[in-house]
């Protein structure tokens, strides 16, 4: 039995599509996904190993109002960042709803953080702009060399998130990843590298200060 559900797994896992939807919900930024109300926070837990053995999706990105991007916005990031991690991914579908009462394309940029996948081979784009949609499936479907905001701004936090005194910083730095703009993170990570080393500098300078005389 146990070597029969081994070599299932590729055909159940790898050849069905399966099926997310990310909305906000009561304030909360949601991504459902089978048992999961955030695909990013509890699928690894519901699936364990099984998960990266998906390689189909359907996503579903439903926006309503203007107040919902930065949470819609939110999610997609979150989900992204662990579709990075997949060793394989053969179908994406993506499709952007408003449910006819609000213009979604308008607002397309919310799914910017699909750039975040490489080497997808097959994606469909719904409801997004041409332009905008032939520039996600070039991302998604190449190999170039990727600036992935959020895992440098995960390293940026652990190298300096001890330090109180760059907290603002900090902040500013994640701002400027949810604005996707690469150009204002590296700016003031170099910021931050600078205070850190000044600091760490003059720290080490008096390390020894009380030490008994040799």
């Amino acid at each position: 039995m146990t070597n029969i559900l081994f070599e299932s797994r590729p055909i159940l896992y790898g050849e069905n599509i399966f099926k997310m939807t990310i909305w906000e919900k009561y304030g909360d930024e949601r991504a459902y996904f089978l048992r999961c109300d955030h695909f990013a926070r509890e699928a690894e837990f519901e699936f364990g190993s099984r998960l990266k053995d998906m390689r189909r999706f359907k996503i579903i990105v439903e926006l309503r109002d203007e107040d919902e991007i930065l949470s819609v916005k939110s999610a997609v990031r979150a989900v992204c960042k662990v579709l990075s991690e997949f060793p394989k991914l053969d179908y994406i579908r993506i499709s952007l709803d408003g449910f006819g009462r609000f213009d979604a394309q308008s607002y397309s940029h919310v799914l910017e953080s699909f750039t975040l996948l490489r080497n997808v081979r097959r994606v469909i784009l719904d409801k997004v702009p041409p332009v905008y949609a032939r520039y996600l499936e070039r991302k998604m479907t190449g190999s170039s060399p990727l600036d992935h905001l959020p895992k440098m701004y995960e390293a940026l936090e652990f190298y300096a998130g001890h330090f109180d005194w760059c907290e603002n910083s900090l902040q500013e730095a994640c701002d400027a990843m949810e604005n996707d703009d690469v150009d204002r993170f590296k700016h003031i990570r170099a910021e931050i590298i600078t205070m850190v080393t000044e600091f760490m500098t003059n720290a080490r300078g008096h390390l020894f200060d009380h030490d008994a005389c040799s």
